[in-house]
């Protein structure tokens, strides 16, 4: 796998290149904040007794979840004077405690309300197959971090398709799991009755890991899947 930092620092050249391209990726991305992240996951991952399920990957978070100091706004201006978040929401304390490094926090539809993807506040990026395109949404810009290949995983939400409607257009694996299955505390919501948490990947094993870490164990094995 090589060093976990050296990942980070690789893939935040890559964002950095982009320039303002990556402003319709993230609403907030601190280089300094996502190597110390790295740091403690390499830490973690040489302390750990076992394997971590989630060992050095980069997972970039939907600004719905809440992350220690940072400000959750929905990807909206109008929560930019929100007061940041006291603590890490409990998906993010099981990514972390599985090895992996949040890497920055992706734009959305606005509120998360829209299938589209579009954002008149950061802009809109095109998906990974035709950049005119739509990305879809909600989970726009995180479906986008998992299919160029800066990230490993895309922490997302689906209420009517945020999570299912990226990655299909963006040629990812994607679940919108059971509502019960994975904590909502801590996360911004759109419709409280129907909002989940789920994570997109490029492939099938990596999006199961995912989710078997953010529901505490629930998923089965990828065979008997």
């Amino acid at each position: 796998m090589g060093s976990v930092v050296e990942r980070a620092k690789a893939a935040i050249a890559r964002v950095e290149a982009l320039g303002e391209g990556a402003r319709s990726l993230f609403v907030s991305f601190s280089p300094e904040r996502i190597l110390a992240e790295a740091s403690e996951a390499e830490a973690r991952i040489e302390a750990a007794d076992r394997p971590l399920p989630l060992a050095g990957m980069l997972v970039s978070v939907k600004d719905l979840y809440d992350e220690k100091g940072e400000r959750t706004t929905a990807a909206s201006t109008l929560l930019l004077e929100r007061e940041p978040a006291t603590a890490d929401c409990p998906v993010i304390e099981r990514i972390k405690a599985a090895g992996a490094v949040p890497f920055g926090r992706t734009s959305m539809s606005e509120f998360a309300y829209s299938g589209v993807g579009l954002n008149p506040h950061y802009g809109t990026p095109g998906n990974v197959f035709d950049p005119q395109g739509i990305p879809g949404g909600s989970t726009s810009a995180g479906a986008v971090t998992v299919a160029v290949g800066l990230c490993d995983v895309a922490l997302g939400t689906d209420t009517g398709g945020s999570i299912r409607i990226p990655s299909a257009i963006n040629g990812l694996y994607g679940h919108k799991p059971s509502q019960d299955k994975v904590p909502l505390e801590g996360v911004h919501p759109l419709a409280a009755s129907f909002d989940s948490c789920g994570p997109l990947a490029v492939d099938f094993a990596t999006m199961l890991a995912a989710y078997q870490v953010m529901s505490g164990g629930d998923a089965p094995d990828v065979e008997s899947a």
